[in-house]
C-alpha cells in the first residue's frame, strides 16, 4: 500500500472526520521525509475537505522543499 494511502487510513482510523491537526499531522511527517510532493498533497487534500491550512501546514511544505534545496518552490 501507498504511503499516503496509509497515512490516510490511518487518519480516517483515529478521526473519522480528518481535522486539521489530522492533515497537518500528515503534511509535517511527509515534510520530514523531504517529501515535497507529499506535503503539498496532503496541503490540498486538506483545502479540498474545506479545512484551513494553519502555519504548521505550510511551513511543513516550505520546510520540504528546503530539504530538497528547492528555493524557489520553498
Amino acid at each position: 500500500m501507498r504511503f499516503r494511502q496509509r497515512c490516510l487510513q490511518q487518519i480516517k482510523q483515529a478521526h473519522p472526520v480528518p481535522n486539521e491537526s489530522s492533515y497537518s499531522s500528515v503534511t509535517a511527517a511527509h515534510a520530514k521525509q523531504g517529501n515535497a510532493e507529499g506535503a503539498e498533497h496532503w496541503l490540498q487534500q486538506m483545502k479540498q475537505a474545506n479545512l484551513v491550512p494553519n502555519a504548521i501546514s505550510y511551513n511543513s511544505v516550505i520546510a520540504a522543499h528546503a530539504k530538497q534545496g528547492n528555493a524557489e518552490g520553498a
